[in-house]
């Protein structure tokens, strides 16, 4: 038996093959060196798991997508919704079918206006529309807000980057205060609903 513990959980319990064999997997650190420190198996699922780009996430999501098990109310769908639209008007492709893979880094094809484009499709609660952001790994933030049965696109935003400095989401309101306007109203590109 090894003085091993595990780093994140601290026990030293840990898979044991048929064989008698601990099974440990090395800690690396960013730069892929090992940092003296052990991972039990455990810890690892959970860690892998909990990682929306691990490899069991991507084959979870890739067989899901195939098997049609979408639907337009999560956000995998809505999702999926929200780019083709976008796709459809623009003239791009959505990357995530494109690539089999609905997890995909980016949204869609390069676009020679907005350059890369995160696409975000929101139903509104509490009459406003919420957007959560994660990275900022886009030039131009699209912003399709859907009415509460999600029949229609009633509005659409296109936010720079740059406008995003620091934030982390953003409230769009469904009926902004006259005399304080939205920040966001500027960004406002489609006055017409569309259907979906």
């Amino acid at each position: 038996m090894s003085n091993r513990k595990c780093c994140i959980c601290g026990n030293s319990d840990t898979y044991v093959d048929i064989d008698g064999v601990a099974h440990w997997l090395k800690e690396y650190n960013e730069r892929k060196v090992f940092t003296g420190r052990y991972i039990c198996t455990k810890c690892n699922s959970e860690k892998r798991n909990s990682d929306k780009n691990s490899y069991a996430n991507l084959i979870k999501s890739m067989t899901k997508s195939r098997i049609g098990d979408l639907s337009i109310r999560d956000n995998k769908g809505k999702g999926l919704i929200g780019e083709a639209v976008i796709a459809k008007v623009r003239g791009l492709k959505i990357l995530g079918i494109e690539t089999g893979n609905i997890n995909y880094e980016f949204d869609l094809s390069i676009d020679k206006e907005y350059g890369t484009i995160q696409s975000k499709l929101r139903m509104p609660r509490y009459g406003d529309w919420e957007v959560h952001l994660e990275k900022h790994n886009f030039d131009v933030l699209f912003i399709s807000c859907v009415d509460k049965n999600m029949e229609n696109i009633v509005r659409n935003y296109a936010v720079h980057k740059n406008e995003l400095k620091g934030l982390t989401g953003i409230t769009i309101p469904g009926n902004p205060l006259p005399s304080r306007g939205s920040k966001w109203e500027k960004f406002r590109i489609e006055e017409k609903p569309t259907e979906i």
